[in-house]
C-alpha cells in the first residue's frame, strides 16, 4: 500500500471517529421472571431492543433494590435485585433507563410464597408436577395446553388457588383454574372473578386426606409462549369482600371478611386511611399465611350509616320498588353527606335508605360495588315519601351506578339499591355515598397517538435540547385556570409550564436539559392548583397516568390497564439534531392560514430525514399530521389553519421532531412560542352575478369592516370555474364594497357555479395576514343568444293553367260504370 493511500485511509478513520455515535430510543418487550419473592435476591432479565447503555431501573413502588445492572448483549439486561422482607405484595411498576431514553412501563409481581418454576411434562392429570403447598408456580400455557400441579392435604385443610395471568400485562391470556380430587372430580372451578377481574381464584376445604390437583388452562383452550402466569397454591385465606365495605377515615371499625370457605374472618377496631382515590387495600391473614391479592374498601370523611331494612306489614322480607315506606320506628333520616352500607343478601332483595333532602340542593348518589370487587351489579333508584319514583340509574360508572338528584322539595326521600339481575348473597356488598358535588382536579399526560398507548408516555430529553408534552387537566364541579408545577426533576432539567385556560383542558409543558446535564432520571411529581384556591390541601391536583397493558380484539378493547402517579423523566445523550420554531411576528386570523417557519440544525455527519408534527392544535386550529424535512433541507414552513370560530386568544405552540437513528427514534421539540388568533379584518357577502360566455361582468362583494388597519389589503375572488379570470382588488380600512371585473372566455362552462369566495391578504410586521370571507358566492354563465336567419323573399304565384279535357272511357269501362249505377239504384229502392 502506498504512502498516499495510507494517509487517505488514516484521515477517513479520523473522520469516522469524529462523528458522534448516536443511538435511538430503547424498547422493553418483557421482564423475566414475572414474579419475585419477598426477602429474596433475584436475577431479573429485561429483553427488548436497543438496550445498550442500561443505567438504571426506576421502580415506582418501594421495596425492590437494584444491586447491579449489566448488558449481556445489545438487547438484554440482567439486574441483580434484592426484594425487602416487607416489600408490598402485588404489582410493581418499572421502567428501564438507558443513556438514550426511557422504555415502556412494564410490571413484576411480588409474592409472599416461594417461587417454583413449571417443569414439563405436566400436561397429563395422571402425571402432574408435584409442588409444595404454599408456593407460587411460574409457568406458561401454550396452545391447547393444560398444566396440572399436585399437592398433599389433610381433611379440613383449606386449599386455595389464585392466578395472575391477565394482570401480568403480557398477553391476552384469560385463565381458568380448577381444583380436583384424586378421582378427577372437580371440587371448584373458576373462570374470571369479581375480585380479580379476568383472573381466577378458587378455594375449598379438603373433604379427605390425600392428593389434590390444580389445573390451569386458557379459558378457550388457546395460549402461546407469552401466556405466562403466577399460580399461588396454599392454605392462605381467600375471602373476596369485606363487610362493611367501607369506613370513615380515622374512625375505628370492625370488619368481617366474607367468601372464604373456612368461614368469616373478623378484623376488630381497625383505623383506615384513604389513598388519593378514596380506596384502601387490606390483605386477609390466617396465621402466617396472607392472601396474595387484597380486599378493597372505600374510605372517606363522610359519616357512615349501617344498613336498615324495614319490612312492611305482610311483606316476606323481599322489598320492591313499590314497597311501603319504612315505619316510623326507623332511625331518623340522615342529612347528606352520608354513606349507606349494606348487602343484598338474597335473591330479589331491595335495600332502602332514607335521607333528608333540601329543595334545590343537588346530590351525587354513587354506588360502590364492582369497584369494591363485589359481584353486585347495582341499580340505584330514588323515591319520594309517598313511594313515587323520581330518578334511577344503572351502569354509569362501569357496572356501578351514579346519578345526580336534586330534591324538588324539602323532606325525606328514599334511595333503593338492588341487583340488576335480581341476584343476591352474602358477598353482594355495597356502599352508597350521598354528597353535594365535590370539586376535584386530576392531571394526566396526554397521549400523542391513541393507537400506541405507551408512545411518548415518558419524558426523554437529550442534553442541550428540549422535549415538549401536553398536560390534561380534568376538573369536576369546579372551574378556573390551572397552574402546573413539576418537582423532583433530574438535575439539569427544568420545566416551563403554562396555565391551563379556565375554559380549556390542555396546556404544553416544555422540558429542557442543559448542555452540561449528565444522563440521569427520576420519577417526578406533577401538581396542579386552580387559580384562586388558597388551600391546596383541600383541592389537590392529582397526577394519574393510566397505561393499557393488554389490548386485543374486538375493537382494540383494553382488557387490563394499570395506573401510576408519577411521571418518568430522564436526560439522554445528545441528539444529532435540533429544531427551532421562529416566533411569529403577526397573528393568524380567524378563517385564515399561516405558515410557521421551522429551522433544523444538524450535527456534522448526520443526514437523516426529520419528521415534524405539531405538539397540539389549540381549539379551532388544524394542521397536517406530519411534515418531513428532507436530508438536504434545513428550512421548511409548517402551515396551520384557524376556523371561522377559533377562539381569539393567545396560545403556546411547539413542534415535535423525530428521526430514526440506528433503528430507533430520537425525539426533540422546539421551544414554546406565543401564537395569537385574532378576528378577521372584514366579513362580506358575494352578490349573485350572471353573464354570458365571452363577456365581462362586475361581481359585487359587500364588505363588513371588522376592525381598523393601516395600509391596503388585497382581495382576490377564488373558486371560479375554468376559463374565467379576475384580477385582485386593493381595499383600505372601512371599505364597504369591492367590485371584481370578471372575464369569461367563449369556452367557459355554461351553468350555475357556486362556492365562490374571497381571500384577503396583507402584510403586517413583515408577514402575510390571510383570511377568507364571503363564501358561497354564485356565478351563472349563459350561452350567447343565437342570431335568427332572415326569411327568403316571397315570389308571386304562377298563373293557373286550364284543366286538360277528361280522357274518354273505353267500352269496358263504360259497361262497368253502367252496372255500378244500376246496383246502387236497386239498393236505394224502398221495400214494398
Amino acid at each position: 500500500m502506498g504512502k498516499s493511500v495510507r494517509v487517505f485511509f488514516g484521515m477517513l478513520v479520523l473522520c469516522i471517529l469524529a462523528i458522534p455515535a448516536f443511538a435511538g430510543s430503547p424498547d422493553l418487550h418483557g421482564v423475566y421472571p414475572a414474579g419475585l419473592q419477598r426477602g429474596a435476591n433475584v436475577a431479573l432479565t429485561l429483553r427488548g431492543a436497543r438496550l445498550e447503555g442500561a443505567a438504571e431501573i426506576h421502580f415506582y413502588q418501594h421495596g425492590i433494590a437494584v444491586k447491579s445492572l449489566e448488558n449481556t448483549d445489545a438487547n438484554t439486561v440482567v439486574a441483580q435485585c434484592s426484594v425487602a422482607p416487607e416489600c408490598p405484595l402485588g404489582e410493581h411498576h418499572l421502567r428501564l433507563r438507558t443513556t438514550t431514553g426511557l422504555t415502556e412501563l412494564r410490571t413484576v409481581w411480588v409474592t409472599a410464597l416461594p417461587i417454583v418454576n413449571e417443569a414439563e411434562p405436566n400436561g397429563e392429570f395422571t402425571e402432574p408436577q408435584v409442588v409444595p403447598l404454599n408456593s407460587t408456580v411460574s409457568g406458561v400455557v401454550t396452545n391447547e395446553d393444560i398444566d396440572y400441579y399436585a399437592i398433599e392435604a389433610k381433611r379440613g385443610d383449606r386449599i386455595s388457588a389464585e392466578i395472575e395471568a391477565m394482570r401480568l400485562g403480557r398477553a391476552m391470556f384469560d385463565p381458568a383454574i380448577a381444583i380436583l380430587n384424586a378421582d378427577r372430580f372437580e371440587l371448584a372451578v373458576a373462570d374470571d372473578s369479581s375480585l380479580l377481574l379476568q383472573d381466577s381464584t378458587a378455594s375449598i376445604i379438603a373433604p379427605e386426606d390425600g392428593r389434590y390437583v390444580i389445573a390451569v388452562r386458557e379459558a378457550a383452550f388457546g395460549g402461546n409462549d407469552q401466556s405466562t402466569y403466577l399460580l399461588h397454591i396454599g392454605s392462605f385465606p381467600r375471602p373476596t369482600v369485606a363487610y362493611p365495605p367501607g369506613a370513615q377515615t380515622g374512625v375505628p371499625f370492625s370488619f368481617t371478611l366474607l367468601g372464604d370457605p373456612a368461614g368469616p374472618i373478623t378484623l376488630d377496631h381497625m383505623k383506615l386511611q384513604a389513598s388519593v382515590d378514596g380506596m384502601s387495600a387490606i390483605f386477609a391473614k390466617d396465621g402466617d399465611q396472607l392472601s396474595p391479592s387484597p380486599i378493597w374498601l372505600r374510605v372517606g370523611h363522610m359519616p357512615v350509616t349501617s344498613e336498615f331494612r324495614p319490612v312492611a306489614p305482610g311483606d316476606s322480607g323481599t322489598t320492591t320498588s313499590n314497597a311501603t315506606p319504612p315505619p316510623t320506628t326507623a332511625p331518623a333520616a340522615p342529612v347528606p353527606p352520608v354513606a349507606f352500607q349494606g348487602a343484598i343478601s338474597k335473591a330479589g332483595e331491595v335495600d332502602r335508605f332514607r335521607f333528608d333532602g333540601k329543595k334545590g340542593v343537588a346530590l351525587i348518589i354513587s354506588a360502590y360495588a364492582r369497584r369494591l370487587r363485589s359481584p353486585l351489579d347495582a341499580v340505584l333508584e330514588v323515591f319520594d315519601a309517598s313511594g313515587k319514583w323520581l330518578a334511577g340509574n344503572d351502569d354509569s360508572a362501569g357496572a356501578d351506578s351514579v346519578l345526580t338528584f336534586t330534591p324538588p322539595e324539602d323532606g325525606e326521600y328514599e334511595v333503593r339499591v338492588r341487583d340488576h339481575l335480581g341476584r343476591g348473597g352474602e358477598t353482594f356488598v355495597y356502599r352508597i355515598e350521598l354528597s353535594p358535588p365535590q370539586p376535584s382536579l386530576e392531571l394526566s399526560l396526554e397521549r400523542i397517538d391513541s393507537k400506541k398507548p405507551q408512545h411518548l408516555q415518558a419524558i426523554s430529553v437529550p442534553k442541550g435540547n428540549r422535549f415538549a408534552a401536553l398536560i390534561r387537566a380534568d376538573r369536576k364541579n369546579v372551574g378556573g385556570a390551572v397552574s402546573i408545577e413539576a418537582t423532583g426533576l433530574p438535575p439539569g432539567v427544568t420545566a416551563v409550564t403554562t396555565p391551563v385556560e379556565a375554559d380549556g383542558a390542555l396546556s404544553p409543558v416544555l422540558f429542557e436539559a442543559s448542555a452540561e446535564a449528565s444522563p440521569v432520571g427520576s420519577l417526578a411529581d406533577i401538581k396542579g392548583l386552580i387559580a384562586g384556591t388558597n388551600d391546596a390541601a383541600n383541592l389537590p391536583g392529582i397526577f394519574s397516568q393510566t397505561i393499557p397493558l393488554v389490548i386485543a380484539p374486538p375493537n382494540e378493547t383494553v382488557y387490563y390497564q394499570t395506573t401510576v402517579n408519577q411521571l418518568a423523566v430522564a436526560v439522554t445523550e445528545a441528539a444529532p439534531f435540533r429544531i427551532e420554531l421562529a416566533q411569529p411576528a403577526a397573528p393568524i386570523l380567524q378563517n385564515g392560514v399561516k405558515p410557521l417557519k421551522v429551522h433544523v440544525q444538524r450535527e456534522p455527519g448526520f443526514t437523516g430525514e426529520i419528521v415534524l408534527q405539531m405538539l397540539w392544535n389549540p381549539p379551532g386550529m388544524s394542521s397536517v399530521p406530519t411534515l418531513t424535512v428532507a436530508a438536504d433541507k434545513s428550512d421548511i414552513e409548517y402551515q396551520v389553519s384557524a376556523a371561522p370560530d377559533a377562539p381569539t386568544k393567545q396560545w403556546k405552540l411547539a413542534i415535535l421532531g423525530h428521526s430514526t437513528v440506528n433503528g430507533g427514534d430520537v425525539w426533540v421539540s422546539t421551544g414554546l412560542v406565543s401564537f395569537s388568533v385574532e378576528p378577521p379584518l372584514f366579513g362580506g357577502s358575494l352578490q349573485m352575478a350572471a353573464t354570458e360566455q365571452g363577456t365581462q361582468v362586475g361581481v359585487l362583494c359587500k364588505l363588513d369592516s371588522r376592525r381598523p388597519f393601516e395600509g391596503t389589503a388585497r382581495v382576490t375572488l377564488l373558486g371560479l370555474p375554468p376559463n374565467t379570470q379576475c384580477q385582485p382588488k386593493d381595499i383600505t380600512a372601512g371599505a364597504t364594497e369591492v367590485v371584481f371585473d370578471l372575464i369569461t372566455q367563449p369556452n367557459a362552462p355554461i351553468g350555475q357555479h357556486g362556492n365562490l369566495f374571497c381571500e384577503l391578504t396583507m402584510q403586517q410586521s413583515g408577514e402575510i395576514l390571510h383570511h377568507r370571507l364571503a363564501g358561497g358566492g354564485v356565478l351563472r354563465i349563459d350561452a350567447p343568444p343565437v342570431a335568427v336567419a332572415a326569411e327568403p323573399e316571397k315570389k308571386a304565384p304562377a298563373p293557373r293553367q286550364p284543366a286538360a279535357p277528361p280522357k274518354p272511357l273505353s267500352r269496358l269501362e263504360q259497361l262497368r260504370k253502367a252496372a255500378a249505377e244500376k246496383a246502387a239504384a236497386t239498393t236505394e229502392k224502398p221495400a214494398q
